[in-house]
């Protein structure tokens, strides 16, 4: 068994593959979903995708549909069978079902490593046995970084598929658009040279310190230091949407505003969407699905929010209280109403319910056509 590692992000790689169509759609739509559901998963700003390659079946039962694969590089934390489990439940999310050993599957996801954790179990081993020998998984490490060690390797990834005797997979032409907003963007650390002062205010903090820029330039630079956030935008059966009136100081007004909130420290997104719902609506939903994610402030904030889509509501019938601190009022709106609202400019909108409505309407008219 892997050991706890709390609040300790370490570095890891998911295989993703596809040959079949599932519930959420073509190969390719799929592989899209399966990357937005990983991103909750991860520290906010460390997923990276690599590029799609098609490549033929290896193994399994003969004449499947060609693959597509890629692969998913990210930091998270908690336990490597917790993430096992997480990824089997996206897999059956798919749809897919028992099938032959190697046969063909609308989702496919295989922990590559887990930091430098070494285990065996009938279920994991950690790191992957096969993972070096298999061009399909090393063609989408070389295009994310071709000089990257993983753990526990003795080379790096482009010369791993050098000498790997399977055929080189192609470039998927189709699939190289970017699947979410963090792909195909590894993230680019400027240097920090001195911390001037910090200040802590409740949940965030904001620093004041020196930088070294990736392109050279020094300056000092203030940021604000966030732990995340989500929201939700919350839709009954009659396709009515729940939205708050809720008062915001800083403006002196109130403003239209679907749940939201902070993240509690070791909290994951959706445990966090789901008991703000609960608070400042009174609903709990059944059905959730993630929008994707957003950066409201990134000149100076380092924030991310987790969009999710919230359904088949019902009302609590002991509703549990929310913050002291909250002036707000549900109100429940048709979307013809809502988007009139966004529309006439009557109201002053609030960037990220904006982004989350369009969000869910795109959302739901792909599940339509």
């Amino acid at each position: 068994m892997s050991p706890v590692v709390g609040n300790e992000y370490l570095p890891v790689a998911i295989a993703l593959g596809s040959n079949l169509p599932g519930r959420r759609g073509d190969p390719l739509a799929t592989l899209r979903w399966a990357v937005s559901a990983l991103e909750p998963l991860a520290r906010p700003g460390t997923l990276c995708c690599s590029p799609w390659f098609r490549s033929a079946a290896v193994g399994g039962p003969p004449h499947q549909p060609d693959y597509i694969n890629g692969v998913v590089l990210m930091q998270c934390r908690g336990t490597a069978e917790a993430l096992l489990g997480q990824l089997q439940a996206l897999e059956k999310q798919a749809g897919r079902v028992p099938g032959p050993h190697w046969g063909p599957r609308c989702l496919d996801l295989d922990l590559l490593w887990f930091g430098d954790h070494r285990q065996t179990t009938p279920y994991l081993q950690l790191p992957h046995p096969r993972w070096q020998q298999r061009s399909f998984v090393l063609a989408p490490l070389v295009a994310l970084d071709p000089q990257l060690v993983a753990p526990h390797a003795q080379l790096d990834c482009q010369t791993l598929l050098e000498q790997c005797p399977m055929p080189c997979p192609q470039w998927c032409a189709m699939a190289l658009a970017p699947t979410t907003t963090m792909d195909h963007c590894p993230p680019e650390p400027a240097q920090l040279l001195d911390v001037v002062a910090n200040l802590q205010v409740r949940k965030v903090s904001f620093e004041l310190a020196r930088w070294r820029l990736p392109i050279g330039a020094e300056g000092i630079y203030g940021r604000i230091r966030h732990p995340g956030a989500c929201m939700a935008v919350p839709m009954l059966t009659d396709g009515r949407v729940l939205i708050l009136r809720q008062y915001r100081f800083a403006v002196g007004r109130r403003l239209l505003e679907f749940p939201a909130g902070t993240l509690e420290v070791g909290e994951e997104p959706l445990a966090s969407i789901q008991r703000e719902l609960a608070e400042e609506t009174g609903y709990s939903a059944a059905r959730w699905d993630l929008l994707g994610h957003l950066l409201p402030c990134p000149a100076y904030s380092d924030e991310v929010i987790h969009l999710f889509l919230a359904r088949e509501l019902s009302p609590l019938p002991d509703p549990p209280a929310g913050d002291a601190d909250e002036d707000l009022e549900v109100r429940v709106l048709t979307q013809q109403v809502l988007e009139q609202c966004f529309s006439q400019g009557e109201e002053l909108l609030e960037s990220k319910t904006v982004t989350a409505w369009f969000k869910a309407r795109a959302f739901l008219a792909r599940e339509v056509g």
